[in-house]
Protein backbone atom coordinates (compact mmCIF):
# COMPACT_ATOMS: atom_id res chain seq x y z
CA UNK A 1 0.00 0.00 0.00
CA UNK A 2 0.78 3.49 0.38
CA UNK A 3 2.05 3.58 3.67
CA UNK A 4 4.21 0.37 3.07
CA UNK A 5 7.94 0.64 3.60
CA UNK A 6 10.64 -1.49 2.95
CA UNK A 7 13.48 -2.22 5.30
CA UNK A 8 15.86 -5.19 5.84
CA UNK A 9 15.06 -8.45 7.93
CA UNK A 10 16.15 -8.71 11.25
CA UNK A 11 20.10 -10.96 11.12
CA UNK A 12 19.49 -14.07 9.36
CA UNK A 13 15.85 -13.63 8.25
CA UNK A 14 14.87 -13.44 4.90
CA UNK A 15 11.34 -12.77 2.66
CA UNK A 16 10.13 -14.14 -0.04
CA UNK A 17 9.57 -12.14 -3.00
CA UNK A 18 6.51 -10.17 -2.81
CA UNK A 19 6.23 -11.21 0.77
CA UNK A 20 6.07 -8.47 3.81
CA UNK A 21 6.45 -10.82 6.21
CA UNK A 22 10.29 -11.70 7.24
CA UNK A 23 10.78 -15.61 8.02
CA UNK A 24 14.03 -17.15 9.26
CA UNK A 25 15.31 -20.80 8.40
CA UNK A 26 15.39 -23.32 11.50
CA UNK A 27 19.01 -25.01 13.13
CA UNK A 28 21.40 -25.80 10.54
CA UNK A 29 19.65 -24.41 7.90
CA UNK A 30 20.34 -21.02 5.50
CA UNK A 31 17.98 -19.91 2.74
CA UNK A 32 18.70 -20.62 -0.45
CA UNK A 33 17.56 -17.48 -3.02
CA UNK A 34 17.50 -19.62 -6.21
CA UNK A 35 15.18 -21.85 -4.83
CA UNK A 36 13.13 -19.75 -2.15
CA UNK A 37 13.60 -22.32 0.41
CA UNK A 38 15.51 -23.37 3.66
CA UNK A 39 18.42 -25.33 2.55
CA UNK A 40 20.37 -27.70 4.65
CA UNK A 41 24.47 -26.64 5.72
CA UNK A 42 26.69 -28.90 3.85
CA UNK A 43 28.78 -31.46 6.39
CA UNK A 44 31.06 -29.83 8.34
CA UNK A 45 29.44 -26.19 8.75
CA UNK A 46 26.77 -25.67 11.01
CA UNK A 47 24.98 -22.71 12.04
CA UNK A 48 23.10 -22.15 15.41
CA UNK A 49 19.95 -20.12 14.31
CA UNK A 50 18.96 -20.05 10.39
CA UNK A 51 21.25 -18.47 8.44
CA UNK A 52 20.29 -15.94 5.63
CA UNK A 53 22.40 -17.67 3.01
CA UNK A 54 24.63 -20.17 2.42
CA UNK A 55 27.73 -17.95 3.76
CA UNK A 56 25.58 -18.08 7.28
CA UNK A 57 26.67 -22.05 7.69
CA UNK A 58 29.94 -21.81 9.52
CA UNK A 59 32.82 -24.45 8.78
CA UNK A 60 34.11 -26.20 11.93
CA UNK A 61 37.45 -24.76 12.86
CA UNK A 62 38.84 -27.05 15.22
CA UNK A 63 40.97 -29.93 13.97
CA UNK A 64 39.21 -33.42 14.53
CA UNK A 65 35.82 -31.70 14.70
CA UNK A 66 33.21 -32.43 12.05
CA UNK A 67 29.56 -31.35 11.34
CA UNK A 68 26.46 -33.31 9.79
CA UNK A 69 24.76 -31.84 7.37
CA UNK A 70 21.88 -29.49 8.86
CA UNK A 71 23.58 -29.39 12.37
CA UNK A 72 23.77 -26.40 14.39
CA UNK A 73 26.98 -27.36 16.09
CA UNK A 74 30.72 -29.47 15.65
CA UNK A 75 30.98 -32.13 17.74
CA UNK A 76 34.25 -34.49 18.10
CA UNK A 77 34.76 -38.64 17.81
CA UNK A 78 35.85 -40.42 20.97
CA UNK A 79 39.26 -40.99 21.35
CA UNK A 80 40.57 -43.61 18.82
CA UNK A 81 37.76 -43.18 16.76
CA UNK A 82 37.51 -41.03 13.78
CA UNK A 83 34.61 -39.41 10.89
CA UNK A 84 33.74 -41.87 8.57
CA UNK A 85 32.08 -39.94 5.00
CA UNK A 86 30.49 -43.24 4.32
CA UNK A 87 28.29 -43.86 7.74
CA UNK A 88 28.66 -39.55 8.45
CA UNK A 89 29.43 -40.62 11.90
CA UNK A 90 32.32 -42.25 14.00
CA UNK A 91 34.18 -45.31 13.37
CA UNK A 92 37.09 -46.98 15.15
CA UNK A 93 40.20 -45.67 13.73
CA UNK A 94 42.69 -48.40 11.81
CA UNK A 95 43.85 -50.93 14.02
CA UNK A 96 40.88 -50.11 17.17
CA UNK A 97 38.33 -52.47 17.17
CA UNK A 98 34.61 -51.53 19.51
CA UNK A 99 34.25 -53.73 22.58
Amino acid sequence: GANDTCSACPDGGHSKPGSFACEKCSTGKYYDETTNACGTCPRNTFTLSGAKDITGCTPCQNAGEFAKPGSGYCERCPQYEEFDDLTEGCACMTSFDRI
